[in-house]
């Protein structure tokens, strides 16, 4: 529905969308005039002068880009646990250039590169359709999409190679090469819409390459993937235990370090005050907080004067002023 005039799943269904409103009674509910009008006049304010509308009754109760899709989850087959993990290998896009398909996108493996472990399943399936507006560029019979999967020996080219030459796409695919010898197979033109591998599993490490051939455009779009299987415990698994072990190590050296430093400073601290409190019981104090100078302290003078010295027996004597 292109209006938000009016609730359109308010007690509506598609057999009350007439584009004119009155089965919908849009008059009782919300007042419009009904039928409705290519460019109606309507009175807003209630004054006698009316103003156009630019309603197109043809477009009114239409619905643009119908993006609904219906789909279906399968449960687990009999066999594979709860914990078990199941990947998907899709196809989206459609047929047409990157302008045609806009907003939506050309055809394109998703995800273009799938990354699993030993053990993990994988789903390999895709749908399409054989009504594509009649004018969009593609190869093939016009109007249909198709795709299939063929090895490749790198991601970079363009030529694939045989099954054979590849072990691990031997191993992946060898359950997607169902032969069909009926009708035209080399566009896949009479292959069917929709395809479906069933759920496999990766049973060793490596990594494989593949293209669909009918829609791997050289000059124009390429629909390529690729497929990493790692061992349970990756390398990069690997790499994040040492480097965790690592740090884990600096961190117990560190608080090694800390305790020992600590240990020291304290025992430092310790001997310190006990030289202080020996040295204040024998008459030494510290000067300026440093620790290792002491100096005796003479006892004060009981007067401001100086007393004269008697040195009659060495000679003439002047005796000191007062200070």
């Amino acid at each position: 529905i292109t209006t938000g005039d009016y609730k359109a799943w308010d007690g509506a269904d598609y057999q009350q969308n007439d584009r004119q409103g009155e089965k919908l009674g849009l008059t009782e509910k919300y007042g419009y005039e009904a039928p409705f009008t290519n460019n109606p006049q309507v009175d807003p304010f209630g004054m006698g002068f009316t103003l156009q509308l630019a309603i197109n009754t043809a477009q009114y109760g239409r619905t643009f880009q119908d993006r609904s899709h219906l789909f279906s989850i399968r449960p687990r087959p009999e066999g594979v646990l709860p914990t078990a993990k199941i990947h998907n290998l899709n196809v989206e896009g459609k047929r047409g250039n990157i302008v045609q398909v806009f907003p939506g996108v050309e055809y394109q493996f998703a995800p273009a590169t799938l990354n699993m472990k030993v053990g993990d399943y994988y789903h390999v399936q895709w749908s399409g359709s054989n009504n594509n507006p009649g004018n969009n560029d593609g190869n093939g019979q016009a109007q249909t999409d198709r795709s299939n999967i063929a090895p490749l020996l790198s991601r970079t080219m363009v030529y694939p190679t045989s099954i054979h030459n590849i072990s691990l796409a031997k191993n992946a695919f060898a359950d997607l090469y169902e032969p069909q010898y009926r009708g035209s197979i080399d566009e896949l033109n009479d292959a069917g819409t929709y395809f479906s591998s069933g759920l496999l599993q990766a049973s060793k490490s490596g990594e494989t390459h593949f293209l669909c051939t009918r829609n791997n455009d050289f000059s124009n779009r390429q629909q390529k993937g690729t497929i990493v299987v790692e061992d349970t415990q990756s390398e990069a698994d690997y790499i994040g235990i040492i480097v965790g072990s690592i740090a884990a190590a600096f961190v117990v050296a560190a608080i090694i370090t800390a305790g020992v430093v600590y240990a020291i400073r304290s025992r430092s601290a310790s001997a310190a005050k006990a030289n202080a409190a020996t040295d204040n019981s024998r008459g030494f104090s510290k000067l300026h907080d440093e620790p290792s100078v002491a100096r005796a302290t003479a006892p004060a003078p009981t007067s401001s004067t100086v007393s004269p010295v008697d040195l009659s027996e060495v000679g003439s004597y002047t005796a000191p002023t007062p200070v």
